[in-house]
């Protein structure tokens, strides 16, 4: 069974889109060309420094005094945190990290993991591929390429660099093979 097992049990439908069926695709971000990444954009959670939770969009920064250490006070725009209830400071609602990496095109969008694997959720192309493991169910591993697979999104020819492409791509509206541009 190349194919492997489908964690996600008879009739689920996680991990895939609900109108063709087609299974979402994971691939290693080291898998593709350096350029692959140039297309994600980084997404910024505005969260409390003081408890993690998620400030919402509606939130008012007003002008507040408050006192520095050494005793000096200065106005700042800041507000309350709804959940702990600490003062907030409008500069400090963003950390360092992005939130997210994501890709969202017309005919195609993606995210990045926290493991550094591109999740392919939409696009233009598939392949068949094998299931992934039980952290993905329902999903196919685009490294593991197999004719008995399941078809899911992949990535174009052009996500790969000068890299060779690890799997023949297909095209969702023809079924036709899309070869590689020469």
């Amino acid at each position: 069974m190349r194919a492997g097992i489908d964690y996600s049990g008879p009739g689920a439908t996680c991990n895939r889109d609900p109108e063709t069926g087609i299974r979402y695709g994971l691939i290693p971000l080291h898998s593709l060309g350096d350029e692959a990444l140039e297309e994600f954009e980084s997404i910024y959670v505005a969260r409390c420094p003081h408890c993690g939770d998620e400030i919402p969009e509606d939130t008012h920064f007003t002008m507040r005094s408050v006192k520095r250490p050494g005793g000096a006070i200065t106005n700042v725009h800041a507000t309350d945190c709804p959940a702990c209830g600490k003062l907030i400071r409008e500069d400090d609602q963003y950390g360092d990290e992005a939130d997210a990496q994501v890709c969202n095109l017309p005919e195609f969008n993606a995210h990045l993991d926290s493991s550094n694997d591109v999740w392919i959720t939409k696009s233009p192309y598939f392949t068949r591929a094998a299931f992934c493991s039980p952290c993905a169910p329902g999903a196919c591993y685009l490294n593991n390429p197999t004719d008995d697979g399941e078809r899911c999104f992949c990535p174009g020819h052009d996500w790969f660099g000068d890299k060779p492409t690890p799997f023949p791509i297909y095209s969702v509206a023809t079924g036709e093979l899309v070869e590689r541009a020469s």
